[in-house]
């Protein structure tokens, strides 16, 4: 079952990513429909520190290793268009 488990299984994700693009009503046959999405360039020691703040100060009890998470939808959220 290995080699099955291994060849078929591995592409469950892209149907989440799929059915995610299709509810967000992205074009279906446009090359928007591939495009990532956004993502905070943390290059800036100070953006950092301020984004977690930010993150610090609505989630008090949110655990450090979810805070990627959380950033991931502050950007869409910030750059978010129809």
């Amino acid at each position: 079952m290995q080699g099955v488990t291994d060849t078929y299984c591995r592409y469950e994700q892209a149907g989440d990513q799929y059915c995610g693009r299709v509810v967000r009503d992205l074009p279906l046959f446009s090359h928007r429909f591939a495009v990532l999405p956004p993502q905070f360039i943390l290059e800036n020691k100070e953006v950092i520190e301020k984004l977690d703040a930010l993150v610090n100060n609505f989630f008090p009890k949110l655990p450090v290793e979810l805070n990627g998470i959380i950033r991931h939808g502050y950007a869409s959220l910030a750059f978010f268009k129809k």
